[in-house]
């Protein structure tokens, strides 16, 4: 779940609730410039461990398959947008990336083998995930 919660700074700002494994993860974002609530989402999601154990057999299996995450423009020199999708983040360890927009955030998610489920409300949106196969 993500509740919109009005801020008298920042207008309105995201507060991520997911619930997974009997366990409730939070994330929140404020500010402006950026999608605040893919970075909301992902702060939450990088904190369960089932879910970032998809994301890297995902980054496993593409390096077996002989996909390279070598990047001569990252200054991380790995990037897991060729193993992962855009919005997986620098470096070794794939993660959720802030602010990247929730289209990128649900197909790492599917990439990863998530199905996605979503509704918009005028002040919360609520996103079920559910492993396919």
């Amino acid at each position: 779940i993500v509740e919109w919660v009005r801020s008298k700074t920042w207008g309105y700002n995201p507060n991520a609730y997911i619930m997974a494994d009997g366990e409730e993860y939070t994330g929140t974002a404020s500010g402006c410039g950026y999608d605040k609530e893919s970075a909301a989402v992902s702060s939450a999601l990088n904190q369960i461990p089932g879910v970032l154990h998809a994301l890297y057999a995902l980054k496993d299996q593409a390096l077996s398959n002989g996909v390279s995450d070598v990047s001569k423009s990252a200054c991380t020199g790995r990037d897991n947008r060729n193993c992962c999708g855009y919005g997986a983040g620098y470096g070794a360890i794939p993660h959720f990336e802030g602010g990247v927009g929730m289209p990128s955030i649900l197909a790492v998610l599917g990439n990863c083998g998530y199905k996605v489920r979503f509704h918009h409300g005028k002040h919360e949106s609520a996103y079920i995930l559910e492993m396919e196969g």
